[in-house]
C-alpha cells in the first residue's frame, strides 16, 4: 500500500512542477513578438580621402544601411547610429565623421533605411584607417532587439588616407 501512496504522491508532485514551467512554445511566441535591427552594409562615396582639403575631391560620404524586421505586435522604431575608429595602419591615420551620431524612425511599410554621413582625414598621417558602425539604441526598446552584423565585416568601412 505504502507504493502505491508514494506514486500518487510523486504523480502530483511532478504534475504541480510541470503547471509552473511555461510551455515551450509560449517562450517562442513572446520572442516572436519582438523584432530586430541589424546593420547590414557599410558603403562609400570613394574610399579614398585626401589630407589636402584645399581639394573638392579631399572628403566623401560613407553610408549605414540598416535592417529592420518588425514582428505583428511592435511599433516603429527610431534608430540611433554612430560610427567610430575601429583601427588604422600605421597608428595615428585619423578620420573625422560628420555628424558622429544620426538618428532616423523607420516608418512601415519600410525595411531598410540609410545613413549618411561625411567622411574627411583629419590628423597629419597617411595610410589606411578602419569606421565601424554601431547600433546605439532602438526604441521602443522592449520591442526590438540588436542583432550584430552578419559578417562583422559588414559593418565596417575602410579608407585609403593620402596627401
Amino acid at each position: 500500500m505504502t507504493g502505491a501512496w508514494d506514486r500518487m504522491i510523486m504523480g502530483l508532485v511532478v504534475l504541480a512542477a510541470a503547471q509552473m514551467i511555461p510551455p515551450v512554445g509560449m517562450a517562442v511566441a513572446q520572442n516572436a513578438r519582438r523584432g530586430y535591427v541589424q546593420i547590414t552594409t557599410v558603403g562609400a562615396s570613394t574610399t579614398h580621402l585626401l589630407l589636402d582639403h584645399n581639394r573638392p575631391d579631399a572628403c566623401g560620404t560613407t553610408t549605414v544601411q540598416v535592417f529592420v524586421l518588425r514582428s505583428e505586435l511592435a511599433s516603429d522604431p527610431t534608430v540611433t547610429i554612430s560610427i567610430s575608429e575601429y583601427s588604422s595602419r600605421p597608428p595615428g591615420v585619423i578620420i573625422g565623421v560628420i555628424p558622429e551620431k544620426q538618428s532616423n524612425k523607420i516608418t512601415y511599410p519600410s525595411t531598410l533605411t540609410t545613413f549618411t554621413f561625411r567622411v574627411c582625414a583629419t590628423g597629419t598621417v597617411t595610410g589606411t584607417a578602419t569606421l565601424i558602425a554601431i547600433v546605439d539604441s532602438v526604441g521602443p526598446g522592449p520591442e526590438y532587439d540588436i542583432h550584430e552584423p552578419d559578417p562583422d565585416e559588414s559593418g565596417r568601412g575602410t579608407f585609403t588616407v593620402a596627401q
